[in-house]
């Protein structure tokens, strides 16, 4: 890796071409193995970026021609094979002036590293994990809204149904375990008692039963899930066996748990004869970083609708040949809109910043950044987080009927568009 390293620095100390080019990575495989249209998707949605930036479309930017303008952009989609060494290989071959990208936050830790030692800055969009919130990350910055902003928004979430002891449950992972010591933190800071926290072995069935007996025996009524879609299943199970769900109970999920995917699940389990995961889920709530049902996250969609209407090609890409990607509403819809405005902040602070777009000027100038983008108004904190007043939260309630979008959790508090059905009928259980 040195000596790859030490080419890359010499060429950044070429003069640079009058062309910015941007590289954004995305996890377009896994194992070599295509994964889907949804990331696809994703890749296009920096490409429709790009594409608004040379035509000065401002359909969903106010302003952003004079954002933009006297500066040739270029974007270039790289796949990071959904694994830290791709990803890393990716990075140091680019010939970009700056990145957006990294995927999880295992895999943007060590791009992190990369972006300080080569002055080149970089822009997450799905990569939440409190631990690359540091000082030490000088180049680095994120448009989604890190778990610290989520765990504050669930302590809050908390306090708006009257709640003020819950129990925390969570798998053992570098995101789940970062995620919990954070919302420790926010409960106290809301005055909500943590009265057990235990954690699973997600690959364990003795480990998960251990963590649902502990579960059990606090006699809580709330629990906070911390836990993949993929855990999510086997631990309801577990819960539901040993009287840790049911009536009285009320469950509420962090963002790793897609009420798509476990939509998903339920379906595959109830054909082979399984209890339905809808039914284990049924009254349950999760909260995930979103800015659907705003007006900003409506201009992202209809631009999205026209492109698929009229194509003009903006998805064109070496890498895959996708022309129907804009035929269907974007699948991950939450994080193509991030990865928009991550591409568009960058464009925005590297004009701002000029030749020759070191990490550190272009850093400054996107934590001095402050636009309309598809995501919301995007601000940053010191730190290059997204600021925690221009975050929002999407709550979905696992309703009779599947998965809905009942309201929005934002600096103003709690808006429901719809009543929530929880597991007793309409009123929220007891602490």
């Amino acid at each position: 890796v040195i000596p790859i390293l030490g080419r890359r620095r010499q060429r950044l100390l070429r003069p640079r071409r009058p062309m910015v080019a941007v590289g954004a990575l995305v996890s377009l495989t896994r194992g070599g193995v295509d994964r889907g249209l949804a990331y696809r998707q994703l890749a296009c949605s920096s490409l429709l970026a790009s594409h608004h930036i040379l035509r000065g479309d401002e359909s969903v930017v106010p302003g952003l021609a004079s954002l933009t303008a006297n500066q040739s952009f270029e974007l270039q989609v790289l796949d990071t094979g959904s694994a830290a060494f791709s990803a890393v290989a990716a990075f140091l071959h680019s010939d970009v002036s700056a990145l957006v990208g990294g995927g999880s936050s295992g895999v943007t830790s060590q791009l992190v590293a990369l972006a300080k030692a080569t002055d080149t800055a970089l822009v997450g969009y799905r990569s939440t994990s409190t631990t690359l919130r540091r000082a030490s990350n000088s180049h680095f910055a994120r448009t989604v809204p890190s778990d610290a902003a989520a765990t504050a928004a669930m302590a809050r979430l908390v306090r708006t149904f009257a709640w003020r002891h819950v129990a925390v449950i969570a798998e053992q992972s570098l995101w789940a375990e970062s995620f919990v010591s954070s919302f420790l933190e926010s409960a106290r800071r809301e005055n909500v008692t943590v009265i057990a926290s235990s954690t699973f072995d997600a690959a364990s069935p003795a480990s998960r039963a251990l963590a649902v007996r502990e579960l059990t025996d606090s006699g809580a009524s709330v629990v906070i899930g911390v836990m993949g879609d993929a855990a999510a299943g086997p631990l309801l199970r577990s819960a539901r066996d040993c009287g840790a769900l049911g009536a009285g109970t009320a469950w509420l999920f962090a963002d790793g748990v897609s009420p798509a995917a476990l939509s998903e699940q339920a379906v595959a389990q109830q054909l082979v004869g399984i209890t339905p995961l809808s039914e284990l889920l049924r009254g349950s709530l999760s909260l995930a970083a979103s800015a659907e049902g705003s007006e900003s996250h409506g201009r992202f969609l209809r631009a999205w609708q026209a492109e698929g209407a009229q194509p003009t090609g903006a998805c064109r890409n070496p890498l895959f040949d996708e022309p129907a990607a804009f035929a269907a509403p974007p699948l991950l819809p939450a994080v193509a809109a991030y990865l928009y405005d991550a591409v568009i902040s960058l464009a925005v602070a590297l004009a701002r910043a000029g030749p020759p777009h070191s990490g550190t000027a272009v850093l400054r100038e996107l934590l001095a950044l402050r636009l309309d983008g598809a995501s919301g108004l995007v601000e940053f904190d010191h730190l290059g987080d997204r600021a925690e007043h221009s975050s929002s939260f999407r709550l979905t309630n696992f309703q009779q009927s599947g998965p809905a979008s009942v309201g929005r959790l934002g600096s103003g508090g709690l808006h429901l568009s719809r009543p929530i059905e929880w597991r007793d009928g309409n009123l929220p259980p007891r602490d």
